[in-house]
Formats: structure tokens, C-alpha cells, sequence
């Protein structure tokens, strides 16, 4: 039996406690999220599957398994340090995860069995003031996970039943005050349930306390009518009466959000409260002079974080947040989505808005003076401008918006600080950079969505950046329209300019001299394009250069020099690299500086959090980058994404397979540009060829043949001279390698040949056995059986002398992939059983599954269908692990031959379709001409003899173009077999026409003929 050795808390916000250690921050909110509902639910062992679903509905399963991997061991790290035993926390295995039963408590555990024990003795009220005490706010605030919300309500709900009942049982025994104490408690549970105020009301008149009824029941009338357009009942309407005629006030000012002011901010003499309703609440805000487009989502949850919300979610107060600072670089909106903001709240409460404009502000002692002035007060007393304010906002429940803080930030912090203890004030602050109050919350302001794809007219008047642009387009030209002919050209630019609103609005003044298409053209310069033809605008808002200057004039001189280095960075990046290439030590925290600047996002990818920068901002940082300092940081980079491509490369022949696969897709951007610069006049020789054949795995797993193929002939093309012969040689093995499955048997041949003679002339012996397997599978493709067993037969001998297991087992699996299309099963099946132990013990998935699916298709070649079924499933499923696009299709593919095996044409069209698809997509010619002549096959045996016709005419020219004959003995005999079916059913004239069509016909029409 293993002790409690975790406290989980759930009400209120998560905790953990052990003894002296505390937790309340965890990787992510999924993270923490994904411990409460272990913890909730102590009684279920959940799959894996089911956590991914639930926590990460909209991911890929591999990226999801992945998240779900990344959190668990997370949390292990914080619930079993060095001195626990792993397991006995967080019990897991293949299938399902839960947490160990005797490792924790739970406050919720506690609730129950307390709310359980107070039910079952309904004489006594003991347990329900244990478990009420044990409810300290809400379960999971913050927190709206579909499984949350519900057990949120009915927590909340057995709560307030408990508290009404304690009210009743302590009233009957005359002990008001604990009454008192608990009707007060159960207003803050439930503030919209009359029951709890009238409890309240009634126990303060039973008190003598008739001001603080009447307090409670104006808030309750205040609260109804904003939030349900309702008025008290009858029954509280008749004790708020008793309560006027016990006391003569006539008013009593609601009880203020927060107890008490900063001792900053001076309370001035007398009583500074107004009556509320005695004059018209103030909403002192510019004239917004454009539309407003998008952002309905922001705008919702932003007046939920400053307390207020119409969405159906429940709000509490400890919902609110006394300060939101909504950040973003220069021209992402920020002012107008605070201005919005403020305006809903002025037409939809009964509070006073008012708006501080400090863009010009520059000495921090005259901000009191700009708040007064949009108070509309003068002074009173020349040394406490901060009492005059605080006694004005304390009248009422008022909203202030300080717009362009970001100047001030520093010596305007305690002032801001002070003013958010003002009972019923909330601040509403725009700014460049976060102010690290510790009540703030921060919001990012973020682009506008914008049209990554070509969409039509319709469509693309859905995103709010084209509704912008359109809009201000339209008033330099009122005739400005989104028509079929620059629909294209107009998302283009849209996407070009990032959703940045003030680069979408500078673009817009353009219209009335150019159209979107050479609006486009000007985006090679965008700085010197996006400048304002409109007098109006403000200094840093007449360019878009000015917008982002101002941004990065405000960082110290090594923040700037490390934002200019970031900029050879393309697509993201992690703070390891950029500590590395930018040789800065404490980069991790220079980007948490720049970050909080708005000039970097950060996002969680996988297992790690990436950075990166709108193009915008990427390409003013590179302006400030010397260009002998970018040469070096240039180099610097390629160096490290090549040493990073090697590691990789390492890591795809492992267990850690799929991991390697997402960061490379991460890295593709920064791979590229290194291939790109060692290409260049200043580049490096050696990283031209050694990066591109460390990324050929990688390409042939994600089906990038043709990508890859590019960079080994550029590579290639230029100078060897000082070049390693290995390196060269190697270089042209990796393109044999890539054109194979290209169809370009021609030039895989040519260039393994070049490689062979290249490793004999240094005498490389590995080097040369690898050429002489590479030449055995090309002869195997091209149906010289004869040749390709005797390189294979020559390869497998050398490695196992010489050899890994890796390359035995690929030797094995090449001369058992040989010895099936000979024919020769049982020798087939002999190599591969003996590859496939070898490969689980290396916990290669890519080669398990190619092995298991050259079993497939030896049990298939053999007319084993169950056996194959099951070796072609399981190939599917370990290719869907680690994400091979192309894989799967083959997998699919050799599935849709099994059904037409079995007599199911209709799974075998589907199939063979869907692998059609992704082999266009990924163009992998060779499988394009297998799929094609299955649906030659499937045609037939429906009778559909002269779609069949096409589709063996469109086959067959492609396999003369890739010089690639269909010799495989299974497939063969089932081709012949529908040539003689089609010859039996068509005339030779009707035949030869509808094959000559298929040979003419372009790939599309043949792949649309084939998928119908």
C-alpha cells in the first residue's frame, strides 16, 4: 500500500501539494487539464486513444499521440522526481493511463464522499460544512474542456443546495451569524439565484442591518436586469421595502469589487460617492471613422476577461481581471479592437467608459493630467492628481482604456498598478510590449485571418482582412470590387501582407492607380509600397516601415542586434538554434524580451516551443543586419541545420522515427534556405552536397522525390573540385536513390553506375556494396530478375561479414523482394522471416513495415488472402504512425488487390483510388502505373470494357515513359487475363481507339476516368 503523497485541488484553480512543494503551473493548459480529469475521474482507466480524442480533437492521431506523449512525461516529472518510484504516480502502458489509486487525494474526492455522508444523515449538518468548506470557487476555472462545464454545474449546483441547507439548520438554532455567513457564501456560488439573496436580505433585517439588505438587493436588481433583463420577484421587492422603512437612506452604493486601495493611491477627505443614476454614465471615446471587420471571437472573450460576458459559460467574479493588455507589433490593431471593446461596453452597460490616448505622451509625470482630461476634470490640488482620480472613478463601475503604452511602460507601471485597486475599475491597456503587473493578463492581438488557397469571389469575402481591404479599397474607389478576374490576385495580396491591418489599409489607398495584380508586383519592395497617400494618419502610421521602426526603437542595443540576427531564420525556430547561430548565451531569455515586445510569436509544436516572426518584421530585422554580418550568419546556419540533418538522419532509423519526421517538417524552411545559400557564391562546397543526401530519407518517407531530386542536381552542378570523392559519390547514390521512385530509371541507373566507379576508384568497399544494391533493385524494377539476384545474392554475402544488423536485414529484405517478383515464394518468404526479427530488435517501424508488406505480398502472390489482409493492415498501420504519405497509398493499394481477390469490387475502388490520389499528389509515376492498370483490372470485371480500355492506355504510356515494363508474375497473369476479356467483349477497331484515347489522355482526366 503506497501512502497519499499528493493533495490534488481542483475548486478554485488546480494545485498540487506534497508536504512543502506546491504545483500550479504545468507544461501546458492541456497538460493541466489532463491531470484534473485523471484525477476527477479516479475510477476510469482511459485509452490513449480516448485522451487524444478528448484533449486533441482537431490534430492528426500521430501529432495528437505525440501532444499526449509530451504531457505525460511532463507531468512524471513533476509528480515522480529522482527519489520516486517510476509508476507509482502515473501507471501506464501501450493502451490506457491512469493515476495509481493510493497515490493522491482529492478535494473533489472529499466533496463527494462528504456531500454522500450529509445526505445519508439528514439529522446532522457536520459533513455538509466539511464540504462546502472544501469548495473554494469553482471546479477548473479558466478551464472549458468539454467534460468540464457539466460536472462544473452540478458541483456548483450540490454546493448551493448544501449552503441553503446549513443556512435553514443554523437559523433554526439561532446562530445568525454562521447563517449570515453562509447565505453570503451562497450568493458568490450562484449570484443569479433569488433564493440565496432573499436569505440574505432576510437575515440582515433579523441583524438590524437594513442599509446592508437594501445594498444587496440593488445589486441583485442591477445584476438581473444586465445579465437577464429581469426585475427582482414580488417576495424581494417586499423586503427591499421593509428595508426602507427600517432605514431612511435612500441609497446605498454597491460593495466594491476589490476590498481596498493601493496604499499608492491616497484616499481624499469626505465622501466622494455620487448617487448612481444621477447623471449619464460617460463614454469618452474617439470617432471611429472606418468599419470594423472580424474579431467577434476577441471581442467575446475579452469582455469576459474583464467580467463581463453574454456568453452562456457561467462568470463568476474571481472571472474578471482588474487589468487585460492587449499586445501585437505596430499596425496589428490593437487600438481599434480596444476601442470596440470599450464601445460594447458603453452600449450594452451601465458603466462609464473612458479612453486615454497616450501615443504622443512622452514624460510619464503628465499621465495623471491626461486621465483627468479625459475625465473631463480639471485639477483640484496641484500634488494629488491620483486622489482627484481615484474619487471620480469610485463613483460608479467604469472601464479605462489607455491606448499606446508601450513608451511609458516602465515609469508608468505603478501608477497603472495603483489604479487597478480601484474598487469597480477595470483597465483596458494597448501596448507594444506586456507590463508585467502581477494581475494582468495579457491578450496578443493577432493578424486577420487571411486566404492561404485561391477561393472564389463568395468565399473569399468570408475573411475579415479581405472585407478590409475591400472596404478601404473602396473608398478611394468606390467602384472597387472582388470579381472572378481578381479574386486570385486579391487573396495573393491579402496573404502577402499578413492580415496586418495597417498593411492591409496602406495597400487599400492604392487602389484608385493600381489593381490588385500590380499591387502584387509592388510587394518585392513592400517597405518603399506600403506607404499612406492620406494626410491624416498619424507619423508612425504614415509607413509601414515607421510602424515597426518604433517598435524597434524601443529595444536595447543587444536586443536589437539579436532581432536583425534572427532574421536568416525562415519558418521558425527553437532557442536552442537561435542561441546557437545568433551566439547569443542567454537567448532563451532575449526571446521571452522580445517576445513580450511583440516582435516574436511563440508556439507550441510537438514536443517543443518554436518562434518566429510575421514575414513583415522578418524582413525589416534582416535591413538591419550588416551584410558581412549576414554572411556569417549565414554560415553559421547551414552549419548547424546540416549537423541537425545528420541527426536526424540517425534518428529516422529508430524507435524515435515519427519524432524525427516533425522536426524536420518543422525545419523544412531553414533546410531549404541552407541548401539555397550553400548553393550561392559565397556557400559552402561540402554543405551542397553532404545536406541533401542527409535529408534523402527524410524525403523519400514524406514522398518529396521530386523536391529532393532538384536539390542533388543542383548540388551535383556545381564544382567537386576539393570535394571528398565519398561525399561525391555518395551524393550521386542519394539521387539514384530519389529517381528510382520517380520513374527515372534512366538516370537512377546512370547516376548508381557514376557512384560504383567513384567507391572502386578510392577502394570504399561499404560504399560499393551499397551501389551494387541500388543497381539490383533498379534491374528488379526493370524485369532483369537475373541481375538484380546476383548483386543482391553479392551484397547480402559482403554484409554479413562486414555488416549492421540494419544492413543485413535490408539485404535480406532486398533479395526477398527479388525473390517474389522471380516467383520463387518460398525462398521469399525464408529471407524476409529472417529480416523481420532483426528489424523489431532495431525498432526501425520503416523497415518493419516494409517487410512486413513484402510478406503481404507473398502470402498474396501465394493466394493467401487472410495472411496477406493481415501483413498489409498491419503495414498500413505503422506507416500511418509515422506519417508516409506515399506508404500508406501502397499499403492501400495492395489492400484494394486483396478485396478484388475476394470478389469485392467495391472496397477495391475505393481503396485503389485513394492511393491513386496521393501517388498524383506525391508523383510516384510507378505506383501511378500500378494503380491505374488495378483499375484496368476492376473495370473489366464490372463489364465497364471501354472505360477499361483507357485506363490500360493511360497505364501503359506511362510505363513507356519511365521505361518500366509490367513483368511482376501475379500482376502479369491477371493483365493478360483482362486483355483476352477485352479482346472477347470489343472489336479490334472499337478496342484500339478507346486505347489510343487512354495513351493520348492527359494524367488528370485519366485519374478523374479512374476515381469515378
Amino acid at each position: 500500500m503506497i501512502s497519499p503523497i499528493w493533495r490534488f485541488e481542483l475548486f478554485g484553480g488546480l494545485r498540487l501539494r506534497q508536504e512543502s512543494r506546491e504545483i500550479t503551473r504545468f507544461r501546458t493548459r492541456k497538460t493541466a487539464s489532463l491531470i484534473a480529469y485523471l484525477a476527477y475521474f479516479p475510477g476510469r482507466t482511459p485509452s490513449r486513444d480516448d485522451l487524444v480524442e478528448l484533449f486533441w480533437p482537431e490534430a492528426e492521431p500521430n501529432v495528437g499521440r505525440v501532444n499526449l506523449r509530451t504531457a505525460l512525461a511532463s507531468l512524471r516529472r513533476q509528480l515522480e522526481p529522482p527519489d520516486v518510484p517510476g509508476g507509482s504516480v502515473l501507471i501506464t502502458d501501450n493502451n490506457s493511463i491512469r493515476l495509481h489509486p493510493d497515490s493522491f487525494t482529492s478535494d473533489v474526492a472529499d466533496f463527494h464522499r462528504l456531500m454522500a455522508a450529509g445526505a445519508a444523515h439528514s439529522h446532522s449538518t457536520r459533513s455538509l460544512a466539511e464540504a462546502v468548506a472544501l469548495y473554494r470557487g469553482d471546479l477548473l476555472p479558466g478551464h472549458y474542456d468539454d467534460w468540464i462545464v457539466p460536472e462544473r454545474l452540478r458541483l456548483t449546483e450540490a454546493c448551493y443546495t448544501a449552503l441553503r441547507r446549513l443556512i435553514a439548520a443554523n437559523e433554526q438554532s439561532g446562530d445568525l451569524d454562521t447563517a449570515l455567513d453562509y447565505a453570503l457564501r451562497a450568493v458568490g456560488v450562484d449570484p443569479l439565484r433569488e433564493e440565496g439573496y432573499g436569505d440574505l436580505i432576510r437575515l440582515y433585517l433579523a441583524r438590524g442591518r437594513p442599509a446592508a439588505a437594501l445594498r444587496q438587493y440593488q445589486d441583485l436588481e442591477r445584476l438581473l436586469c444586465r445579465e437577464l433583463n429581469m426585475a427582482p420577484s414580488a417576495t424581494l421587492r417586499a423586503l427591499a421595502d421593509m428595508a426602507r422603512q427600517m432605514s431612511p437612506q435612500t441609497h446605498v452604493p454597491s460593495l466594491p469589487r476589490r476590498e481596498a486601495l493601493s496604499p499608492t493611491l491616497p484616499t481624499p477627505a469626505g465622501n466622494p460617492h455620487v448617487p448612481l443614476g444621477s447623471a449619464p454614465i460617460p463614454a469618452c471615446l474617439p470617432t471611429a471613422r472606418t468599419r470594423f471587420f472580424g474579431r467577434e471571437e476577441e471581442l467575446v472573450y475579452l469582455m469576459r476577461l474583464l467580467g463581463h460576458s453574454d456568453s452562456p459559460i457561467p462568470q463568476t467574479p474571481s472571472a474578471a481581471f482588474p487589468l487585460v493588455t492587449l499586445t501585437g507589433p505596430g499596425g496589428s490593431g490593437k487600438t481599434r479592437l480596444a476601442l470596440e471593446v470599450a464601445r460594447r461596453y458603453a452600449d450594452t452597460l451601465d458603466i462609464a467608459v473612458y479612453f486615454v490616448a497616450l501615443a504622443d505622451l512622452q514624460d510619464v509625470a503628465l499621465l495623471p493630467d491626461k486621465i483627468l482630461m479625459a475625465l473631463g476634470l480639471p485639477r483640484t490640488t496641484p500634488s494629488e492628481p491620483l486622489a482627484q482620480i481615484g474619487a471620480a472613478l469610485r463613483q460608479r463601475p467604469s472601464l479605462l482604456v489607455l491606448d499606446n503604452f508601450e513608451q511609458l511602460a516602465d515609469a508608468g507601471i505603478p501608477i497603472v498598478h495603483a489604479l487597478c485597486e480601484l474598487p469597480g475599475l477595470s483597465c483596458l491597456v494597448t501596448s507594444r510590449q506586456r507590463l508585467g503587473i502581477e494581475s494582468e493578463q495579457e491578450f496578443p492581438v493577432r493578424p486577420l485571418p487571411t486566404p492561404a488557397q485561391p477561393q472564389s469571389p463568395a468565399d473569399l469575402t468570408a475573411f475579415p482582412s479581405v472585407q478590409l481591404f475591400t472596404d478601404r479599397a473602396q473608398k478611394v474607389r468606390p467602384d472597387f470590387q472582388i470579381t472572378a478576374h481578381n479574386a486570385v490576385a486579391i487573396g495573393k495580396l491579402c496573404d502577402r501582407l499578413e492580415g496586418l491591418p495597417l498593411a492591409l489599409e496602406l495597400a487599400a489607398t492604392w487602389a484608385a492607380v493600381l489593381t490588385p495584380t500590380q499591387m502584387l508586383e509592388q510587394m518585392e519592395d513592400r517597405f518603399a509600397f506600403l506607404v499612406s497617400r492620406s494626410k491624416g494618419r498619424p507619423p508612425r502610421h504614415q509607413t509601414l516601415h515607421a510602424a515597426i521602426e518604433s517598435s524597434y526603437l524601443l529595444l536595447t542595443p543587444e536586443l536589437q542586434r539579436l532581432f536583425a540576427r534572427l532574421s536568416i531564420f525562415r519558418g521558425g525556430w527553437t532557442w536552442e538554434a537561435a542561441q546557437n547561430i545568433c551566439s547569443t548565451p542567454n537567448a532563451l531569455q532575449h526571446l521571452a524580451l522580445l517576445r513580450d515586445h511583440s516582435l516574436l510569436l511563440a508556439t507550441e509544436s510537438g514536443t517543443t516551443m518554436r518562434f518566429s516572426m510575421l514575414e513583415t518584421l522578418r524582413e525589416f530585422a534582416g535591413s538591419r543586419l550588416p551584410p558581412t554580418e549576414q554572411a556569417a550568419q549565414s554560415e553559421r546556419h547551414a552549419s548547424y541545420f546540416l549537423a541537425f540533418a545528420e541527426e536526424a538522419e540517425q534518428g529516422l532509423f529508430g524507435a524515435e522515427q515519427a519524432l524525427w519526421l516533425e522536426r524536420l517538417e518543422a525545419e523544412h524552411d531553414n533546410l531549404r534556405a541552407a541548401l539555397a545559400w550553400s548553393r550561392t557564391e559565397g556557400g559552402d562546397g561540402r554543405i551542397r552536397l553532404a545536406l541533401p543526401c542527409a535529408l534523402t530519407k527524410f524525403w523519400s518517407l514524406r514522398g518529396g522525390f521530386q523536391e529532393g531530386r532538384k536539390h542533388i542536381e543542383e548540388a551535383l552542378a556545381g564544382s567537386t573540385q576539393d570535394i571528398p570523392i565519398s561525399l561525391h559519390a555518395r551524393t550521386l547514390l542519394e539521387g539514384g536513390l530519389l529517381a528510382e521512385p520517380d520513374g527515372d530509371l534512366d538516370t537512377a541507373h546512370a547516376y548508381t553506375l557514376q557512384a560504383l566507379r567513384l567507391y572502386e576508384s578510392i577502394g570504399e568497399e561499404y560504399g560499393m556494396a551499397r551501389a551494387c544494391s541500388r543497381l539490383g533493385a533498379i534491374a528488379s524494377v526493370r524485369g532483369d530478375y537475373a541481375a538484380s539476384f546476383a548483386y543482391q545474392e553479392t551484397v547480402l554475402l559482403f554484409w554479413r561479414s562486414h555488416g549492421t544488423k540494419r544492413e543485413i536485414a535490408s539485404a535480406l529484405n532486398n533479395l526477398g523482394n527479388t525473390a517474389n517478383v522471380q516467383g520463387s515464394y518460398v525462398a521469399a518468404q525464408a529471407h524476409l522471416l529472417e529480416a523481420l526479427p532483426l528489424a523489431r530488435e532495431l525498432e526501425d517501424t520503416f523497415m518493419i513495415a516494409v517487410i512486413v508488406g513484402n510478406l503481404g505480398l507473398t502470402a498474396l502472390y501465394q493466394g493467401d488472402k487472410e495472411t496477406a489482409q493481415r501483413r498489409f493492415e498491419e503495414c498500413l498501420s505503422l506507416r500511418r504512425q509515422i506519417g508516409m504519405p506515399l506508404g500508406v497509398a501502397a499499403s492501400k493499394a495492395n489492400l484494394a488487390m486483396v478485396a478484388f481477390e475476394a470478389g469485392d469490387l467495391d472496397t477495391a475502388s475505393r481503396l485503389n483510388a485513394e492511393a491513386l490520389v496521393v501517388q498524383v499528389e506525391r508523383g510516384e509515376r510507378l505506383g501511378i502505373a500500378y494503380s491505374l492498370e488495378a483499375c484496368t483490372l476492376f473495370a473489366v470485371a464490372k463489364g465497364d470494357y471501354d472505360r477499361a480500355a483507357r485506363l490500360g492506355g493511360a497505364a501503359e504510356a506511362i510505363r513507356e515513359a519511365i521505361r518500366s515494363p509490367l513483368t511482376l508474375p501475379y500482376f502479369r497473369s491477371h493483365w493478360e487475363r483482362a486483355v483476352i476479356a477485352l479482346h472477347t467483349h470489343r472489336n479490334a477497331a472499337r478496342l484500339r481507339t478507346a486505347w489510343d484515347e487512354g495513351r493520348m489522355m492527359p494524367l488528370v482526366h485519366a485519374v478523374a476516368l479512374a476515381t469515378e
